[in-house]
């Protein structure tokens, strides 16, 4: 064994102690070279077996070509201490210079963050992945670093965004931390390169800040893990779950990247998991292994090995059988690698014991309960999105165990990637990736976790059809793949399937936008939907035609919003938007068909869209009646959390937050933005809203990090690091998990808020479009602002409005006439209508005198900078807040309406039937300072509806969000504080601080208005 080591004396040891000399030598035998920083790359070219970098963060800046092509040939490397790589040092006039912190060097080996995790009060302990288990360190561990990782390159599928890539590498933790059996902190890992750039070569990576060296015979065994070299084990049952009178075997696969040696397989019982109980995470203690059950010689090297092992008849059992699997040299006995794999017997009778998910018009319930979700999304951690095609159920058992005790009571998982290659031709579905799925299923039901299944993702797959939504070829296909599984589980309550995640209507060049295909079956179906409605001359007409043009697919062009129309007719973007939306709702409904053909009325079925539905992407307001409950991700817009919420809630359905989480986000500098500890609070900032607005819950994204992605931002997004360890973001999901767990019962007969605001879906699906940051602006007034619960309702929903007290519409400008025949429909029942900006018009831009029968009658012009705010009285709104101010674009895109005869005023109050309208001329919501004009006016309306419970203007704090669920005995008030100091909370009565980006759970009694619980995010739920 060949040992370089770089050594120069005063070379700046960084976030770690020294290791002496004499100790690396004593570790390392006479096989050792100590080189200077000008000898070292002479050295590296004879590719040694290892190189040690004894100076934790700090790293030789000149070698560094000569040091990464070493480890592109397959070199191991073994850092003492730090956060790897971090701080290039140059020799500059005979003295070590420190460079600045930073990530370019160690992201070249996909090594792309370094957080430092806690360390005070952890139990330090070898882990089970640990294949050398000297005695502990010594050393005090003062600080440490998990690693933020991406170990694939490209798409296996370049055209389906979900994919993932050949799994390059992978890494193991080998020292832990654990508290009360919780990973937090993994200060030594092992990173097992085995294709591509690398591929072959081990690193051993002491990421810590050590305050003593570590002993000799430590230091020792690490340097002989790395000299080793990569080596892949695998042992997968040939199927996940096999039934009764069939034979289990496992297909072994091993490859070393650089040793060659005849090895034996040892297959070893684990007592854990013989019976369909769940088991606690208490992984302090190793699981009970028994003596060999299967044995089998073969040889390893550079190239695969395969043999196969048969398992004895003891496996005739039914429940879940887990093996550890042992790589051993066959000469001395030495454990190169080993592995955990399993597989169920079926059992029946488990699928079908589990209670059911049931939804009323706002939550979910099982077992006679309310059943707030606090779920995760999971896909296991070894193979993550290939885990039905390389199955591993000893591993879900460990994690389901871990996510169990977390509070975790839903998971949703499914395909985002390579459905042909579990289905090639229609109705020819991989019977191991069902069995898989069999097997997923029966260790959710040993923890009593229901599941939320997700068929496709971003486009359905077309299988060999020109369209994936409209070609009979492509739904055919789609509805067969459906079938195989909802036929084979269709007695299992357990289920929640989840069509597809987060769709778009368009072509693969235009995803995530709502565009044209263009193929034959869409201009067939454009023109049928069409015909449907008007006559051609009617259509030319809307858009502005004349006789000469056809009514064919509208170009790209008439989708942007130009100051200037050449050649583009935009008013056929709206009519585009909606037909795409009525094939969506029409697909979902041919999809839910299949589920419905089983006769199981306890599958609920749902469409995972994402922020895209709040816009011109299928939006739950139009296929929600194909579906059992909506869903909304919450990912980017996290100043506009509660408006997701409340925007895609129906009024009949339960609204889950699906799919919510932390996209990963860098300076540029290549930092990170955010610490841990600031995902974090923004995290419970989400899970908290998800309950807001009568939203039934979250389902985080997801539990385990994938590094399997080509995306960066992917690999930074889970609960669990890639060495296992826990982020801080578990622990606001346990809490809020507990907080509802322990408070379900409480959440009975919620009430309906009395506000509302209109969507003017007609404006949002225009190329000119008002409405998105109109309705942002209303909600985040009414809410934070005035203290006023409000809920959404569609343009194209009238029904749902109810009979609320105040109704919004905000900014609508092209509205269709049949919405404002409704609106004065309440209006004249006794509610209050405030409708801003100028709305004179249908939705395609046709004068209508709809104000008229108030007495109000308005021309349009482009809004002024300064628009002042004044009722018909000529009094002001308030003393301080009377003018709206617009700039940039909005004055070309904005315009306003003028009221003949009305003296300068803005706004009017006009009685119609037993309620009231408030108009305002100036469509305030999309103003430079909206925040300061729409909040007053929106209070006078509240006041005007009768709404008692509103906010004093003198003492808005706009940051801080405080909302009341109200239900038959108990309320559930909800603070969040986005601002970046601590707040008083006014929930409760007594006085408590909410701090800095924090929030505040708390039920009150509805008669003694006592907190009868409280969740101090602090110290957790009181």
């Amino acid at each position: 064994m060949r040992v370089v080591v770089l050594w120069e004396d005063g070379f700046p040891t960084l976030d770690c102690c020294e290791h002496p000399r004499e100790l690396i030598e004593q570790a390392c035998g006479k096989d050792v070279l100590f080189c200077s920083d000008d000898e070292l790359p002479a050295a590296l070219a004879q590719q040694p077996d290892v190189v040690i970098n004894p100076y934790g963060s700090a790293f030789s800046k000149a070698c560094w070509p000569q040091f990464s092509d070493y480890l592109k040939r397959g070199g191991s490397w073994l850092n003492l201490g730090g956060d790897p790589l971090s701080r290039p040092v140059r020799r500059e006039n005979g003295r070590w210079e420190v460079e600045c912190p930073q990530r370019a060097y160690a992201k070249e080996l996909r090594i792309n963050h370094a957080f430092e995790t806690e360390t005070q009060g952890l139990e330090w302990r070898w882990t089970e992945e640990a294949l050398r288990k000297p005695d502990l360190p010594a050393a005090e561990i003062r600080r440490c670093w998990s690693l933020q990782v991406r170990f694939c390159e490209d798409k296996e599928f370049p055209d389906e965004c979900g994919s993932t890539s050949v799994r390059l590498a992978q890494l193991r933790p080998l020292l832990e931390g654990c508290r009360d059996g919780r990973r937090i902190a993994a200060p030594i890992v092992c990173v097992d390169r085995f294709y591509g750039d690398f591929g072959g070569g081990r690193w051993l990576l002491v990421n810590a800040d050590l305050a003593n060296p570590l002993p000799a015979q430590t230091l020792s065994e690490l340097i002989k893990e790395a000299a080793q070299g990569s080596v892949e084990f695998s042992v997968r049952p040939s199927f996940a779950c096999y039934h009764s009178g069939e034979s289990p075997a496992f297909a072994v696969s091993a490859r070393a990247g650089r040793i060659s040696r005849s090895a034996s397989v040892r297959l070893q019982r684990i007592s854990r998991g013989l019976e369909s109980q769940p088991h606690r995470p208490g992984d302090v203690e190793p699981d009970s292994v028994e003596d060999p059950v299967a044995q089998q010689s073969m040889q390893i090297g550079g190239a695969h090995s395969f043999v196969r092992l048969s398992c004895p008849d003891e496996a005739a059992s039914p429940g879940l059988h887990c093996y550890r699997a042992e790589l051993l040299d066959k000469d001395t006995g030495e454990l190169l690698a080993q592995c955990e794999t399993g597989f169920w017997r079926y059992e029946a009778h488990l699928l079908r014991s589990n209670a059911p998910l049931t939804a009323d018009r706002d939550y979910f319930w099982r077992r006679g309960k309310p059943f707030p979700v606090t779920g995760t999304t999971y896909m296991s951690g070894d193979t993550h999105r290939k885990f039905l095609f390389e199955p591993n159920p000893a591993q879900w058992d460990h994690d389901f165990a871990r996510m169990k005790d977390a509070g975790v009571n839903v998971v949703r998982t499914g395909i985002w990637t390579a459905w042909s290659r579990i289905m090639l031709d229609p109705g020819a579905v991989d019977e191991g990736v069902l069995r898989a799925f069999a097997a997923f299923l029966l260790s959710a039901c040993k923890y009593d976790i229901p599941v939320i299944f997700t068929f496709f993702a971003f486009l359905p797959p077309a299988w060999g059809g020109e369209n994936p939504y409209l070609d009979p070829q492509s739904v055919a296909a789609q509805k067969a793949f459906v079938s195989a599984f909802v036929e084979r589980f269709k007695e299992c309550d357990i289920f929640l399937w989840d069509f597809i995640n987060e769709p778009s209507f368009s072509s693969k060049a235009n995803e995530w936008y709502t565009r044209p295909n263009y193929d034959r079956f869409e201009q067939e179906a454009w023109r049928r939907w069409l015909l449907e409605q008007a006559s051609e001359d009617e259509w030319r007409e809307r858009w502005r035609l004349t006789p000469n043009d056809g009514i064919a697919l509208p170009p790209p062009e008439d989708f942007q919003d130009k100051q200037i129309n050449q050649g583009a007719h935009p008013l056929r973007a709206m009519t585009y938007r909606l037909f795409a939306q009525e094939m969506f709702r029409r697909w979902a409904e041919d999809m839910a068909s299949v589920v419905r053909a089983t006769g199981n009325p306890a599958q609920l079925v749902t469409v995972g869209q994402d922020e895209g539905g709040t816009g011109e992407r299928p939006a739950p307001h139009f296929y929600g009646p194909a579906v059992d409950f909506t869903s909304n991700h919450s990912w980017w817009q996290n100043d506009d959390l509660l408006w997701d919420s409340v925007f895609t809630k129906l009024p009949d359905k339960p609204n889950l937050i699906e799919e919510t989480g932390i996209m990963f986000v860098e300076s540029p500098d290549g930092a990170a933005w955010r610490t841990p500890s600031e995902a974090r609070s923004l995290l419970e900032r989400k899970m908290a809203l998800s309950f807001a607005g009568g939203c039934a819950g979250f389902i985080q994204w997801l539990w385990n990090t994938n590094v399997y992605m080509d995306s960066d931002n992917e690999v930074g997004i889970g609960f669990l690091r890639a060495d296992g360890t826990e982020k801080p973001e578990l622990d606001a999901f346990r809490a809020i998990a507990e907080f509802f767990r322990s408070n379900a019962e409480k959440m009975t007969g919620r009430q309906r808020e009395e506000a509302v605001i209109v969507i003017p879906h007609s404006n949002l699906f225009s190329a000119r479009c008002l409405a998105d940051r109109a309705t942002r602006t209303a909600v985040r007034a009414l809410e934070y602002g005035a203290g006023i619960s409000t809920r959404c309702v569609s343009e194209y929903r009238m029904a749902d409005l109810g009979q609320p007290r105040l109704i919004v519409l905000p900014v609508a400008r092209n509205l269709r006439p049949d919405c404002w025949k409704a609106l004065l429909g309440k209006v004249e029942q006794g509610s209050t209508l405030l409708a801003t900006g100028f709305i004179d018009c249908d939705d395609y831009w046709r004068r209508v005198e709809r104000l008229d029968r108030l007495g109000i009658k308005t021309h349009s012009v482009p809004v002024h900078r300064c628009e002042d705010l004044r009722y018909d009285a000529g009094a002001p709104v308030e003393p301080t807040h009377t003018r709206a101010v617009f700039s940039g674009e909005a004055l070309q895109r904005v315009d306003r309406a003028v009221v003949c005869g009305s003296n300068d005023s803005s706004i009017f109050v006009v009685s119609h039937g037993k309620g009231k309208v408030i108009y305002c001329a100036v469509p305030l919501e999309v103003s430079s300072n909206a925040d300061e004009c729409v909040i007053p006016i929106y209070l006078r309306a509240a006041r005007e509806a009768g709404i008692s419970h509103c906010e004093d203007i003198s003492d808005m704090e706009t940051e801080v969000l405080r909302r009341r669920e109200v239900f038959k005995d108990y309320t559930l008030l909800i603070e969040v504080n986005e601002a970046s100091s601590k707040r008083q909370s006014r929930l409760m009565s007594e006085k408590r601080e909410v701090p800095a980006g924090r929030i505040a759970l708390a039920f009150v009694d509805n008669k003694s208005g006592e907190a009868v619980a409280r969740l101090d995010v602090c110290a957790g739920s009181v």
